[in-house]
């Protein structure tokens, strides 16, 4: 199976067993590989390639089975506020989502007139996807390579799900000490988020408001060398729908570059923010 499935099937395990968690974290591979649990009352439920869509339903299974978290740090690239992702490629190859998921949002979509945004909106494009061979090609090819190389995908994803298990979810993609490569945000001059993720946002929003869960959006860090390279109406645009999120979903959101807040730092806040909590219920 792909490489990437150990880290979708870790998440599903999670959601659907029970936990005692004060801090979940929801949100794409710059949050999986960033922020790392310092014990079994935080977990990170980031899956890497992934937008809202995918946060909500995670939220949804992990809430149907748990009691509810104090915070959730929501954490994506402004990429997956834009565009869909690996929704096919990878959440319904995966079958993280399920028919009925997959029902949903086609439902989402056709009201908000965005199934060029879903790419296939039709119960039918659902099952013609599963049974499609080619879809699967990469993985019958790697399968096969790691076989003639004496290799076993399948011991190699057992390996990473024990490791995903012992570290409370996170997972480095990379281990190089750092990089000047330009990230996705370089390339684009401004930023336009999606109607049908959008409306994800706001689900997870509500989902949280029911449940009592306050949201701490936090941006990861990226290369300086990225940063220098922003195009200004870029960094604009998404500065305003930061403050967007804050105003109409009341998401309290951070900006490491404008903060000066790394991941750690983040979770001793949350935790001194939480424990702060706790001492004001005993009061009252």
């Amino acid at each position: 199976m792909n490489i990437k499935y150990p880290t979708y099937k870790d998440v599903q395990n999670k959601t659907l067993s029970s936990h005692n968690a004060d801090i979940l974290i929801i949100g794409d591979s710059r949050a999986k590989a960033g922020f790392i649990p310092q014990d079994n009352t935080q977990i990170n439920l980031a899956i890497g390639g992934t937008t809202p869509i995918v946060g909500y339903y995670t939220l949804k299974r992990y809430l149907s089975h748990n009691k509810a978290p104090k915070i959730i740090i929501l954490s994506y690239v402004s990429l997956h506020y834009s565009h869909i992702g690996t929704f096919w490629e990878r959440a319904i190859k995966f079958d993280f989502l399920d028919i009925d998921d997959f029902k949903e949002v086609a439902r989402n979509a056709k009201t908000l007139n965005e199934c060029k945004t879903l790419e296939k909106c039709e119960i039918l494009d659902f099952f013609a996807y599963k049974i499609n061979i080619n879809n699967f090609n990469a993985e019958i090819f790697n399968a096969f390579n790691e076989l003639i190389k004496g290799r076993s995908r399948y011991k190699v994803n057992l390996k990473t799900m024990q490791n995903l298990e012992q570290n409370g979810g996170h997972f480095f993609y990379g281990k190089n000490l750092g990089t000047s490569s330009h990230n996705w945000e370089v390339s684009h001059k401004d930023f336009m988020p999606n109607p049908l993720i959008s409306l994800y946002l706001y689900k997870i929003a509500e989902l949280a408001k029911a449940n009592n869960i306050q949201i701490f959006h936090y941006q990861m860090p990226f290369n300086q060398s990225s940063f220098n390279h922003l195009n200004e109406k870029f960094m604009n645009d998404y500065n305003a729908f930061l403050n967007t999120m804050q105003d109409t979903y009341h998401i309290i959101s951070y900006h490491s570059i404008k903060y000066g807040l790394y991941p750690i730092a983040i979770l001793a806040m949350l935790i001194i923010y939480i424990k702060a909590h706790q001492r004001q219920q005993k009061i009252f």
